[in-house]
């Protein structure tokens, strides 16, 4: 057999400010009770982390309930999420253009 190395692995760091705009912008949308801070952590890989390397961000999840991960074969989304996502990704375009 052959190991192939890829490209180093990336750690995703939240930038702060970014962070606290974005968690402003979800709690103008849905209240204060709806935004949980800090998120949770996980030992996992996400490819933002290139991104994030480049340009100040930060990743954030919407709620799904009590379900498996997203990436897992027992993920199940709830499509009530649907507006949610939508509202808070309208929500940081105007924060940022106003």
């Amino acid at each position: 057999y052959q190991i192939i190395e890829g490209p180093p692995g990336a750690v995703l760091v939240n930038d702060p400010a970014q962070t606290e705009e974005s968690a402003g912008v979800a709690r103008a949308l849905l209240g204060d009770e709806q935004v949980v801070m800090p998120g949770p952590t996980f030992m996992g890989s996400e490819d933002f982390a290139y991104y994030a390397q480049q340009k100040p961000g930060t990743y954030c999840f919407i709620g799904n309930g009590d379900t498996p991960m997203v990436h897992h074969p027992q993920y199940d989304f709830d499509d009530r999420n649907l507006p949610v996502g939508a509202a808070y990704w309208v929500g940081l375009v105007e924060h940022y253009l106003a």
